[in-house]
């Protein structure tokens, strides 16, 4: 598959595009991985443990209209309640809990940028309008700003401040009127095929960037393979590939 020309709008996702976990988990800071592995988290059963997080993501999904750090706060500190609930076993303290949902809101040591973030971002910034798309919550914007790559972007499309997920398509006609262009003339990079698929419904060109560690293992759980994505996108190895690819 190849872009059409010309492209004048980028649209970006932020997780496994410009930034990553440190922890390795979205969900899991480094200081709550401590406070689970010394409450033996790592000895309960597989199936256990996956059906407490399911349950407790299922909670965050169903009211994810989210526009303040507070509320993101509280959110949180009842996730990781519902998993010390459904693992007892933890025997979490309240104190501990609170210390969880602390670590993942407030701090801003959760993500780190990959290498070539900053100046794939100064140089599309000049050429480019570019925008975020992606599914997150509010103290993200404080973690832009204060690792300075805020400012390159128009607009942002935080699935937080809408109430629903990508790959609605609601999501990317948000993101198209907030940068004031036309989805001909966008396009949007993003490692999930699925929200590949969402942004091509409305228009957007879509590319695969495949940075994550376990891209294909996490596509093929939803329905796609690695072969079939590569013959569907266009596709990048990391993001600064933008920069040869336009």
């Amino acid at each position: 598959m190849e872009l059409k020309f010309p492209v004048n709008a980028i649209f970006l996702d932020l997780g496994w595009t410009l930034l990553y976990p440190k922890s390795g988990d979205w969900m899991l800071s480094e200081p709550t991985k401590e406070i689970l592995e010394a409450h033996g988290f790592a000895e309960l059963p597989e199936e256990k443990v996956k059906h407490a997080f399911t349950t407790a993501h299922k909670f965050l999904i169903a009211d994810h209209h989210v526009e303040t750090v507070e509320k993101e706060y509280l959110q949180f500190r009842r996730f990781y309640e519902i998993i010390s609930d459904l693992l007892p076993e933890l025997m979490l303290t309240s104190i501990e809990l609170d210390k969880m949902a602390q670590a993942k809101v407030y701090s801003d040591e959760l993500y780190g940028l990959f290498d070539d973030t900053v100046e794939t971002l100064e140089y599309l910034s000049k050429k480019y309008k570019l925008g975020v798309i992606s599914d997150t919550w509010p103290a993200v914007e404080r973690w832009l700003k204060k690792n300075n790559i805020h400012h390159y972007f128009s607009s942002f499309t935080f699935s937080c401040f809408l109430g629903y997920f990508k790959p609605d398509r609601r999501m990317y006609e948000h993101a198209l009127t907030s940068l004031g262009v036309s989805p001909e003339e966008s396009v949007f990079v993003d490692d999930f095929s699925m929200n590949l698929e969402g942004a091509a419904s409305v228009g957007i060109q879509p590319i695969w960037i495949k940075a994550k560690p376990n891209l294909f293992e996490e596509n093929a759980l939803a329905g796609a393979h690695g072969e079939d994505i590569d013959d569907k996108f266009v596709s990048i190895d990391r993001i600064s590939d933008l920069m040869k690819l336009l």
